[in-house]
């Protein structure tokens, strides 16, 4: 069965550095892809809706898909229209997310993975980077700053996640 068959339905969400989005291109449209706007994705549309949407505003990237359909053809989130009413115009249905496990030799990448689980409502990379008011180099810098790295913690839940979501051979 196909997994857009499945219920509940299965949300992939990117993670990827600021204008590192992939792109796909062919041989004789390269010159016209490299010199358009990065493509949005369901990271850069989450920034866009927490910018523009009360309620995503208090809501983690892993729990967009409860209240939010992505529409792959508009590149948008829309919010869901069914489902158990949680405030006006909000409703939540059931979704489950595919949030990739990243390796911490990945660096930035994991540290900005680690602060999309953890901060609600962000409307831009360097929102996540930005801690009381200070805006850090890096988001390892920003998890340290709130303190997300004071224990081994991340580093169990990080093996646990890759225990789970480990695809079989």
């Amino acid at each position: 069965m196909p997994i857009t068959e499945r219920y509940p339905p299965v949300v992939h969400l990117q993670i990827h550095l600021e204008n590192f989005q992939r792109v796909y291109f062919k041989e004789n449209t390269a010159q016209q892809v490299a010199n358009a706007a990065p493509p949005a994705t369901t990271l850069t549309s989450f920034f866009h809706l927490c910018a523009t949407d009360a309620f995503a505003q208090n809501v983690l990237y892993v729990d967009i898909p409860k209240y939010y359909t992505w529409d792959a053809t508009k590149k948008t989130w829309q919010r869901m229209k069914r489902g158990r009413q949680v405030e006006v115009g909000v409703y939540e249905a059931a979704a489950t997310e595919r949030i990739y496990t990243i390796n911490p030799k990945q660096g930035d990448c994991f540290y900005l993975r680690l602060l999309l689980l953890s901060t609600p409502g962000p409307t831009s990379f360097q929102m996540l980077r930005t801690v009381n008011g200070t805006t850090h180099e890096s988001y390892r810098n920003a998890c340290l700053a709130l303190g997300l790295l004071e224990d081994d913690n991340i580093h169990r839940q990080t093996l646990q996640e890759a225990c789970i979501s480990q695809s079989p051979q």
